[in-house]
């Protein structure tokens, strides 16, 4: 029969060890040698299969902690992103606000400007009106000119 390289060895010790064996004490004590090293050589590699999976569960443990890590992260920058939608939304109500006080505040300029315009044409008005009362007339020019005197006189008020 044919011996593989490790079967070879085994043989080999097993006829130099068994060379020397006289007794029925020697042999037990070779035979728990051979146990022990069977044992040995079958735990190692259990014994390596183990430190290959602490080696993984260090591995994973990284990366959950890395994951972990991503997490508080992604957490952080939400919480972030829901205060800023807060502000803006704040601002755009701002925004819109000032917008309608704007368009208000045109209004009422324009308005302020016609009343104000038909002051530019006091000195005309206020001639034409000498005129007619150096006439002692009560003409209807001057009855029109008083009427459209009394707005602006109630907007001076």
């Amino acid at each position: 029969e044919e011996l593989t390289g490790e079967n070879q060895k085994e043989a080999v010790i097993t006829e130099e060890t068994m060379g020397s064996i006289e007794t029925m004490h020697e042999f037990y004590q070779w035979f728990d040698g051979i146990e022990d090293r069977v044992e040995r050589d079958a735990d190692r590699v259990y014994i390596s299969y183990i430190e290959r999976l602490k080696q993984y569960q260090h591995i994973c443990q990284q990366v959950l902690a890395r994951v972990d890590t991503s997490l508080d992260h992604v957490l952080s920058l939400q919480d972030h992103y829901q205060q800023v939608l807060l502000k803006t939304n704040k601002i755009r109500g701002s925004c819109e606000k000032l917008l309608r006080e704007k368009e208000q505040l045109a209004v009422f300029a324009d308005r302020v400007w016609e009343k104000l315009h038909s002051y530019d044409n006091l000195e005309v008005v206020a001639r034409r009106v000498d005129e007619l009362m150096s006439k002692n007339a009560m003409h209807t020019e001057l009855i029109d000119l008083m009427r459209q005197m009394d707005p602006r006189l109630m907007f001076i008020r």
